[in-house]
Parts: structure tokens; sequence; C-alpha cells
């Protein structure tokens, strides 16, 4: 996990020295790779190491960082762009912070004393060990991919769309950085209170709600409402429901396979879908050509948190149980 901060935290830093798209999209290729490898393993390491009675909230705290972090991000693009008139490679550069904190604090992370009994007890493969667990391995897949795939293909644009209702580039500026920051305030809300409502409702219950919400939302943010004012502070709510979802990954899937292959399942369950969400923004990219805006591209995409619905209510009801060994 340490080892992956590292690399992402430095190949973040090293983007701002790009001179041209392919150097950029060469960094950016590492950067998903660290990240795609610390995520998995950090929310298995969490779930492992806390007592049963706090994993639930715990890791919708855990998750909550995630969203920190696009708040943080939002406030020093308004300081850097809005204010100072800086350049975009200063955000880049402040991607080196990660691995310093991990020199700082690496060390004190304890090990999973169920993965290193697990490591001592069985020396099968993954593909053996997971056995009867295929059948929830697709089904997780299909839910990641509800969650993933509207994220980057919607979610994403909300700043530009915000930025093109401006009258002015300064006031895009000032209305983008905005609408990252409350979204960002919306998904720290959400991811905790996803935890807490999964402690109660249970997990099926919760992923249900939080899709529902997600697919009544989008067509609020980007058909009903036209003012700019408006649809910034709906970001709030719009965090709240498509950012919020995210916790589903780090209480429903490791609560799902057994110690010996869940950070590798759990890898595995995260990054099939943002594999595929690469494809979202071009796609939408072209569906907003083709409609001439962002409303019915943006609803149409949000049709896929229906398959989110459809694949959790699959998934085994893990509320109350320990983790699986």
């Amino acid at each position: 996990m340490v080892a992956a901060v590292v690399v992402y935290s430095l190949f973040t830093a090293t983007s701002a020295l790009s001179q041209n798209w392919e150097t950029l999209a060469l960094t950016r290729f590492f950067t998903g790779l660290g990240i795609g490898a610390e995520w998995g393993v950090g929310a298995s390491l969490l779930q492992e190491i806390w007592p049963n009675d706090r994993r639930t909230k715990g890791a919708g705290v855990l998750q909550a960082g995630f969203s920190l972090g696009f708040f943080v991000a939002s406030g020093i693009w308004l300081l850097f762009g809005g204010v100072l008139g800086l350049s975009w490679r200063w955000m880049y550069l402040v991607g080196v912070l990660p691995a310093v904190v991990v020199a700082l604090c690496g060390r004190a992370i304890p090990e999973s004393s169920r993965w290193v009994t697990a490591a001592k007890r069985t020396g099968a493969r993954f593909w053996t060990i997971l056995g009867g667990y295929r059948r929830t391995l697709v089904w997780a897949v299909l839910a990641s991919i509800a969650i993933t795939v509207p994220f980057w293909a919607i979610s994403s644009w909300v700043p530009t769309y915000a930025a093109g209702l401006a009258t002015s580039a300064r006031n895009g500026v000032y209305l983008a950085s905005m609408a990252g920051i409350l979204y960002a305030i919306g998904e720290i809300v959400g991811c905790i209170g996803f935890g807490f409502a999964a402690e109660s409702w249970g997990r099926r219950p919760t992923a249900v709600a939080f899709f529902v919400g997600s697919l009544i939302i989008t067509p609020i943010v980007f058909i009903v409402v036209h003012d700019a004012s408006a649809v910034v502070g709906l970001q709030i709510v719009n965090g709240i429901l498509t950012g919020g979802i995210y916790s589903w990954y780090a209480i429903h899937p490791p609560e799902l396979f057994p110690t010996a292959i869940r950070a590798t399942s759990v890898s595995f369950i995260f990054n099939v879908s943002r594999f595929l969400a690469m494809f979202g923004p071009l796609v939408s990219s072209a569906l907003i050509a083709f409609f001439g805006g962002y409303g019915i591209a943006a609803t149409a995409f949000a049709l896929v948190y229906l398959l989110g619905v459809v694949a959790v209510l699959f998934l085994p009801e893990t509320k109350g149980r320990p983790l699986p060994d």
C-alpha cells in the first residue's frame, strides 16, 4: 500500500513537467496504476484490522478521505487558478504530498494479522480459492460498473457544465471551483452517511437507495435546473448521492470474500470498472455533441444506475456478519 501511494504521488507530480500530451498520458497511466493498487489493499487492510463493531462506519470515514481530497484539490485550484492565476501545472506538483505523508506515517500502520494467518494457512492461487465466489465476483463487478462509469461520465463534467453557465471567464473559474468544492462536501457527508445507513439498514438497501437517488438527481441538475447558482448549490445533494455511493466499495466487497483473496478480489472489482470508466468521458462527449448539450447525455448515462440496483440485490447481505476467513 505504501509503495502504491509513492508511485501515484510521484507520477502525479511529474505530470507537471509534461511538455506534450504523450508524456502527460504516460505519467497519468502510472498514476492510475498506483491508485488502483493502493485502494483495494487499503480498504481490505482497514476492514481486517478494525473491530467488527466499528468496521462499517470506519469504512465510510475511510472513503470520505477520498472525497476530502477532491475538496482540498478544488480549494487549491480556487486559490491557484482563480485568485493567483497560476498554471494547471502547480496543481500536479501538489500531488507529491501523499508521498511525504506515507514517508512519515507508513511505519505506524500495522500489518493485518488476519492476512498473515491466512497466508501461512494456504498456498493456493487466487482463482483456485475463488471457487464458489465467482458468481459473487461477477455481480460485484457489475455493481462497481454502475458506480464508477456514471461518475466519470457525468459527475466529472459538473465543473465544466457549471462554468459554461457563467457570464465571464473569471466567473466561470469561480463557478467551476465552487461546484467542485460543494460536490466534495456532499461526497464527504454521503460517504460517512452511507456507512451509518449500511450499519442500520443493511448493505443492499442502502446501496439501492443511493443508486435510485443518483438516478433522480442527475436530470434535476442537468435538465430541470438552468440557473448557475442553483446548479452549483445542488452539488451538495449530487455529491451525497453519486459520490457517497463510493463507500459501497469499502464496506460491502471486503465482506464478501475470505481473507486469502480479499484484497485481490476487492482490487479486481474496483479496477475493472475503472478500466471501463475511461471510455465514459469519451462516450459522453460524443453524446453531448450529438444531443447538443449535457442534459440528455447525462440522463442517458444515469440509466446505468439501474444496473447497480439489480446487481446489489443479487449479492449476499452481510450486515451483522463477521468477515469470512
